[in-house]
């Protein structure tokens, strides 16, 4: 098959890499796949220059990988206002891109693209009919819905009307759906003329000869330590995380808990964190993605709490929590959408979101367990990512989907 395969901000190697794991995926399986990603790394660690005349230029880590791996030349911001711009060029980019590809003559037999940014996926969909080939949407996040659930915009806002535009007309227009979020179905057909065929298929992680079980006393902080690694976010609880490490703290406990991240509130907590008085609890900046399953394995226990918003109503498919059962650490997880990946697993436990005081009695629940206790947690998680999250089984799903539409 020939594959354009549209990104934003899944460049080759990121911090969010799952469409270019699909990606890769998709080219050591035999198909000639070209994928697109923006040349600005919005966590300012993958930026790649491209020379004032041009508009794209191959990514020069991906040299020596099956496919071939574009970056589109797309403006730096700081704010949401330049985030938008940035969207809205990598829109224009992908359809100037496909453009030319045609009047090469190149064919694609399939083109992917995903729900975030929207201005992507509706270029997608103009290029399926230029190309006259399918076009399969990638739903990782409900817009503009979530835009609104989260307070970023309203209803009646005119960027709202316009992505609402869009994301009628892609799903008018799509010959399949591959979605992070188990229960989208509903508000996909809602939202729809036709029928769409429905796959769900959750981040996933690449699994080789460097990923093991491993949760031994010698790798472990001498005193009991607790991690959090992800965003600092509207919909991340980073303030349930600190009032229950604090309480924790107040019921005569020691430990050691620490954040990594960045985000839109992490001065926020930086400063909250100041004003409280704490020996426990500290606060990082992000950490690379290929770091983070080495900082993991040095703490006893993994956590992750997100707030009660109506947008996880679709469900949740958290990279966090992948990266989590990836290192084998058992795992607390402050939740209230419909489903749970910690339960499913069984590689740890769960609350409902926003609730500090049993947040904080989980803590107190996996200090007191045993070395072996905790152990076994963990391997059930590493088991359960093995076993169902696994690249190259949902990528094995998602090409048999594709041969089912041409």
């Amino acid at each position: 098959m020939n594959i354009l395969y549209l990104g934003c901000y899944d460049q080759p190697f990121g911090q969010s890499p799952r469409s270019f794991d699909y990606a890769e995926y998709l080219a050591e399986a035999g198909h000639r796949v070209i994928f697109l990603s923006n040349s600005y790394d919005n966590y300012n660690l993958n930026n790649v220059s491209i020379p004032f005349l041009k508009l794209w230029c191959e990514d020069p880590q991906t040299k020596n990988l099956l496919g071939k791996y574009i970056r589109l030349k797309t403006p730096k911001y700081s704010n949401s206002f330049g985030r938008l711009i940035n969207m809205f060029i990598n829109g224009i980019c992908i359809l100037v891109f496909g453009i030319f590809c045609f009047f090469k003559n190149q064919k694609f037999d399939v083109i992917i693209g995903p729900s975030v940014p929207t201005f992507t996926s509706f270029s997608g969909v103009l290029l399926s009919k230029i190309f006259s080939c399918c076009f399969c949407f990638e739903i990782r996040d409900i817009w503009p819905d979530a835009l609104v659930d989260i307070g970023v915009i309203t209803k009646k806002n005119i960027i709202y009307i316009l992505l609402k535009f869009m994301e009628k007309y892609i799903y008018n227009n799509a010959d399949a759906i591959f979605s992070t979020l188990p229960f989208a179905k509903k508000h996909i057909d809602e939202n729809s003329s036709k029928k769409i065929p429905f796959y769900y298929l959750p981040n996933g992680v690449k699994i080789n000869s460097k990923i093991n079980f491993s949760y031994n006393k010698i790798e472990l902080k001498k005193i009991f330590s607790f991690v959090y690694i992800g965003g600092f976010g509207i919909d991340h609880d980073i303030n349930s995380m600190l009032m229950a490490a604090k309480l924790l703290e107040e019921w005569g406990y020691k430990f050691k808990f620490d954040l990594y991240g960045s985000g839109i509130n992490y001065q926020k907590y930086k400063n909250i964190l100041d004003q409280i008085s704490t020996e426990s609890i500290e606060i990082h900046g992000l950490v690379p993605k290929k770091e983070v399953i080495s900082i993991l394995k040095k703490y006893h226990c993994s956590i992750a709490a997100i707030t009660n918003s109506p947008s996880y109503r679709f469900g949740i498919n958290l990279n966090k929590l992948t990266s989590y059962m990836t290192a084998g650490r058992p795992i607390i997880f402050s939740s209230s959408a419909p489903n749970n990946p910690i339960k499913e697993s069984s590689c740890g436990f769960s609350c409902e979101s926003e609730n500090i005081y049993e947040l904080a009695k989980l803590m107190e629940r996996i200090i007191n367990l045993s070395f072996e206790e905790r152990y076994n947690l963990g391997l059930n998680g590493f088991n359960y990512l093995i076993n169902n999250l696994s690249i190259s089984k949902l990528g094995n799903k998602m090409e048999k989907s594709i041969y089912e539409l041409i």
